[in-house]
């Protein structure tokens, strides 16, 4: 291993050794550095650099057996890369083995920042393991920084993707990270191309590996992490512990951002609308994402839910988050192949029949479970309409099957009416007999809602009998403000066992959201004589307390 230093502070050329270090990592690059090498850049100050190339020369495409470094030494706070303008990228190059940390990284100071941080192509070698690791990052924008991200452009802090159609891309371990005043955060797309062009379930060419953990995001607009073209080897949902695992853990995510949702200059939450969520994954397989946070997530149509498991996804698990401030909490959406990413990519459909093209050769969005999740809608960023299509509490659209939503608890202290519990679009093309979605095990409770429909008057009108499709198994039902008489079962929609009762939390619920996990999990617990013990199905799962039973709500 080389050892190089870098002193942007000084003033006389070195050769690149502690005693005489390089100026800049520009006479690194032009000294004609080998692998693998560890390159140090001096704490407490700060320089203006940016590496673009694709080339397979290029710098961080290392196929030396080691990895290689880029971090700092010395005393003080991490030095501070900028890139070499505002519209310029810090990177945009090739990734591989190479493990790059201790650095923080910001847009220059007072300007709109157009290109990006960390971005690049991740490539696998003769074993398709990429080996990259990047941790321990600052990500530092400031308010001018993200002035203009809404609603479509997309800055990242780390952009990642397998570019070669058939390079595969195994083992990227993101972690230790922290953003402030940035407009997207992490974005990693494996390689989506199929291996067995058959079926769209399996591994394929996807990585596995990808883990992102311990991840920060404060005064963010648009997505926390994107996970797509990923899956796990072992299937173990060890993502912490199991380099083969893909998924992340430990994800704190804070946007109230009035560049996505200004209600004075759009009090409909319309035009600064994006396709986007703060945790989401797509095209993904027995990933798991777990131990999160999403304060503020919306409402700007027409997506803006806090989770999303989106095209193609499989067997993937979201567990033990909190959701506040979001009038959305999660959708589960697979949108017709005219619309994705195989067809835009030349792919074509392997059969003429819905059922068996969106479950059976696994297009759709398939056997995914979301549980142990709190949703706490207190108001905040919500538009002052008195009826929108947007607000419910679960979303499951198109072509869906076998999905299951359980032991989730949904809080809701402002809507009064025109709240409702599903959000849907079964297709009269599909199988009426294959369930979508299932919500089992779940309490939804109101402070203020009247005693209007739970199911929404035009779902019903519209869909008629294809509503049998969503199932609500052992859920309670809710309201501080109902009458004496609970209102009617749901309309439509398969139900058994549904209860309308109070579940009798052990603290008053608060109008106003516990600040975090740690706050929900003293106050959100369900007392003693709580009619939601013992009541519901059996869990095996561990709730957040590591608990399993058949309780129904978040708390075994």
């Amino acid at each position: 291993m080389k050892y190089i230093y870098v002193d942007p502070s000084s003033t006389v050329r070195g050769d690149g050794s502690l005693a005489h270090p390089f100026r800049s990592m520009d006479e690194v690059i032009a000294s004609g550095v080998t692998h693998p090498v560890t390159v140090s850049i001096k704490r407490g100050t700060r320089f203006y650099w940016s590496y673009l190339s694709q080339n397979l020369l290029a710098f961080f495409l290392n196929r030396s057996g080691t990895q290689s470094v880029l971090t700092s030494y010395g005393e003080g706070a991490w030095p501070i890369w900028f890139p070499k303008d505002a519209a310029t990228r810090h990177t945009d190059t090739i990734f591989q083995n190479f493990n790059i940390n201790s650095l923080q990284l910001s847009s220059p100071p007072g300007e709109q920042h157009t290109g990006g941080y960390l971005y690049g192509t991740v490539r696998g070698d003769e074993n398709g393991v990429c080996n990259l690791e990047i941790h321990h990052i600052n990500f530092i924008g400031d308010p001018a920084a993200i002035s203009g991200s809404a609603p479509t452009k997309e800055v990242a802090c780390i952009h990642l993707a397998v570019r070669d159609k058939t390079n595969i891309a195994h083992k990227v371990f993101i972690h230790d990270i922290y953003g402030d005043h940035i407009n997207c955060g992490i974005f990693f797309r494996g390689n989506p191309n199929l291996s067995d062009p058959a079926t769209y379930y399996g591994d394929q060419r996807k990585s596995y590996g990808v883990r992102i953990l311990d991840v920060s995001f404060t005064n963010i607009v648009n997505y926390g992490v994107l996970l797509s073209g990923a899956a796990s080897k072992n299937k173990s949902r060890d993502v912490r512990g199991d380099e083969w695992e893909s998924g992340w853990d430990n994800i704190y995510y804070s946007s109230y951002r009035t560049n996505v949702y200004n209600p004075v200059k759009d009090p409909q939450a319309w035009t600064t609308a994006r396709a986007d969520v703060p945790l989401w994954m797509t095209m993904c397989a027995y990933a798991t994402g777990q131990n999160f946070e999403v304060h503020g997530s919306g409402p700007a149509a027409p997506d803006r839910y806090a989770l999303d498991l989106d095209y193609h996804c499989n067997n993937c698990l979201l567990r033990w988050g909190y959701l506040t401030n979001n009038a959305k909490p999660f959708m589960l959406v697979q949108g017709p192949f005219s619309n994705s990413w195989y067809n835009a990519n030349g792919y074509k459909p392997l059969s003429t029949d819905t059922y068996t093209l969106y479950h059976t050769y696994g297009v759709g969005c398939v056997d995914n479970v979301i549980e142990y999740i709190v949703s706490y809608n207190d108001g905040v960023a919500r538009t002052q309409r008195t009826s929108d299509i947007y607000w419910k509490k679960a979303c499951c659209f198109r072509y869906c099957y076998n999905n299951v939503v359980r032991n989730c608890l949904f809080i809701d202290t402002v809507s009064q009416a025109n709240d409702h519990v599903l959000y849907c679009n079964p297709r009269k093309e599909d199988n009426p007999a294959a369930t979508a979605l299932t919500l089992e095990n779940c309490i939804f409770y109101w402070k203020h809602r009247d005693n209007s429909d739970l199911i929404s008057p035009e779902h019903v009108s519209k869909f008629g009998s294809l509503l049998t499709k969503y199932a609500f198994k052992n859920c309670i039902f809710f309201s501080e403000a109902w009458p004496a008489d609970a209102p009617a079962a749901l309309p439509g929609v398969s139900t058994s066992d549904l209860h309308y009762v109070d579940p009798k939390f052990r603290f008053t619920v608060p109008l106003v959201p516990p600040a975090g996990m740690k706050e929900a999990k003293n106050i959100l617990q369900l007392a003693i004589d709580s009619p939601a013990l013992k009541t519901g199905s059996a869990n095996t799962s561990p709730d957040i307390w590591g608990r399993t039973g058949n309780n129904i709500g978040w708390q075994q």
